[in-house]
Formats: structure tokens, sequence, C-alpha cells
């Protein structure tokens, strides 16, 4: 009712709201604020025309620590719909959502007007006609430390973006969006622009498989490929049980920036990750990319003068520091002082 109360779970592996496919599991629809807040909830079985799990309707309500699974709707937004809503989204995992109807949209997310900001977001395996992960329309989003992997569809299966009433501006920073294939294209493209589109997309400190031509402009959109971007298999711990920790030989380890100005707006890294460790790990290195933060990190200024040296062959990082060690005793002689050890 418009109430900006906080309601809490004790935790979202044991607090679990089903909504029985009996319409919108959750609905922010009365101009709450950023104070109202939902925590530590399992968000599952809702059904709608919008927003199986979470509808948002001009609203700003803060979700934070909730698992939104197994949602479905018959228009958009199979796991969350943002409708005209600026909500923070952290600490949150989206997956097997589905938005299939001939013309589905945004099987994890749907969002059109105003601006989520995403942080610590993980978007996995939901399905939809278009956007399987992601559908974004006439709205301004920002993905800070999120994954969008192995979600599918028939267009744009990791992020569609779709303007027609004004733009979409989208900022992608520390993300990874790997593995979401196109069914009806030979070349499955990570993102796509719909056609006629005027949206813009700012990437990031990004790992985008196929890199540049993993984004299907389709003679419409546009993107800026910033600093610090890559493509290269991540090397999680283990995608055929769904575990998207990176493994000790992932390049996104030490990939990622603690701060970024784009558009005069500055962003920042969370403090902690999707488990709540903390975020960079060890502390004074360089963040990770994606929504799990690796214990592995990266100090760009380590100097000794203790250098090691056990790191595990084909580690695609290291500088000798105690988070990233080299493969070799050569290359820790080599960047030894005289005293060093």
């Amino acid at each position: 009712r418009g109430r900006n109360i906080k309601v809490v779970g004790a935790d979202r592996n044991t607090t679990i709201i089903d909504g029985n496919q009996a319409g919108s599991v959750v609905t922010f629809a009365n101009n709450e604020s950023s104070t109202a807040l939902l925590k530590s909830f399992t968000i599952q079985n809702g059904a709608a025309y919008r927003g199986g799990g979470v509808h948002y309707s001009g609203s700003n309500a803060t979700l934070n620590d909730v698992t939104i699974i197994n949602n479905t709707t018959s228009e958009s937004g199979g796991g969350i719909a943002f409708l005209g809503s600026s909500p923070t989204v952290t600490n949150v995992t989206i997956t097997g959502n589905s938005a299939v109807s001939g013309s589905g949209i945004g099987g994890g997310i749907y969002c059109n007007g105003y601006g989520p900001i995403l942080k610590n977001v993980l978007i996995t395996n939901n399905l939809a006609d278009f956007g399987g992960g992601v559908f974004c329309s006439n709205s301004n989003i920002t993905f800070t430390n999120v994954s969008i992997i192995g979600n599918s569809g028939n267009f744009g299966s990791g992020i569609c973006l779709h303007s027609n009433a004004g733009n979409t501006n989208a900022n992608l920073i520390n993300s990874i969006i790997w593995d979401n294939p196109d069914n009806d294209v030979s070349t499955s493209h990570q993102i796509a622009f719909q056609t006629g589109d005027s949206s813009y997309l700012d990437l990031e400190y990004s790992n985008i498989q196929g890199g540049q031509a993993g984004i299907d402009i389709n003679n419409s959109g546009s993107f800026n490929w910033g600093s610090g971007n890559i493509d290269t298999y991540p090397a999680f711990v283990d995608t055929a049980n769904g575990d998207y920790h990176l493994s000790d030989l992932s390049p996104c380890i030490g990939a990622g920036t603690a701060s970024i100005t784009i558009d005069n707006v500055t962003y920042t890294a969370p403090s902690n990750d999707l488990d709540g460790n903390p975020r960079p790990n060890p502390a004074g290195t360089v963040p990770d990319m994606g929504a799990y933060e690796s214990d592995k990190g990266i100090d760009p200024n380590y100097a000794g003068p203790v250098w090691y040296v056990d790191g595990p062959a084909g580690l695609p990082y290291g500088n000798g520091g105690p988070g990233a060690p080299f493969t070799t005793i050569q290359a820790g002689i080599d960047a030894a002082s005289n005293g060093d050890t």
C-alpha cells in the first residue's frame, strides 16, 4: 500500500514465498521509496502477465539477498518486471524463469522506463523469445559485477536492447556475459539491438563472449567498447552443476575496476560479492569481473620483498603476490632484488 517498510526473511535458502502460479509473487506498485526493503527470501512459482516473480510499477523499493526462481510470464519479465522504476537490486540470483508465448520478452528481467541498478546479480538459465536474460526498453540500466550466463531465446539471448518512444542507455561494468545462445541464427550474439533501435551500450571491464562481434547492433543501435574488456573463457568452477564461482585459472580475477566515471557519473564496485564475501579480496587488490569474488586478488602495486611461485600451470594472471603467484621459479628470480625471498 505504498508503505516504506522492511520485510526480511531468516535467509533465502529457507524462507520461501511460493506464488502457486496465482499471479506475481511480489508487487511494488504504489510509489515505495528506496527505504522499502525486501530481503532474504526465495521468490518462486509465480505466473503473471508481467513480472511473474516480482512486479515493479512506479516503485524504487530495494531488493537484497533474494533468489527469484521458476517464475513465468505470458508477456514480459518472467523473473522481474521493472516498469517506470529505479530500484537498487543487490546480491540477487535470477534463474530458471521464462517468458515464452510467441513474443515473450525478458525471461530473467524486463525493464521499461527509468533506470534500475543491478549489483552482484547472477542471471542464468532463463528463457524468452526475446531477451532470454534481460530485455530492456526505453530505460537506463546499470549492471555492476553481474554474470549473465546460459540464458536462451530466439533473439538477444543474453541482453536485448530496444527503444521506441525513447532511448535505452545501458552501462555494463565488471560483468560477464557468456554462453547465451540464440536459437534461430547461425552466429549467436550475447547482446542484440532490435531493428530501428537508437539504444546505446557502454561496456567497461567486462568479459563478453565473441568480443565486439558478440554484439549485434542490427544496423541501428551503437555501443562503446571501453576500457579493460576481454573475450576469454571465464573458467568457472563447475558450469555443469551451476557453480559460476571463478576457478583459480579464471582470467576474470583481478580484471575489473574499483570505480569508473561514465558521462560524469562515477560507479563503484560493491564492497561484497553475491556470497557476502569482501570485494576485493584480499583488501587492496583489484576487483574481479562477475557476481562472485575470488580470494586470489591481484595487488597491482606488489613489489616484494617476498615472491610467490606456486601458481598452477596455465594461470592467466600473476605478479608474484600472495594471491597471484608466478607459475615458475624463474619468474620470481627475474622479479627479485638483492635480499628478496
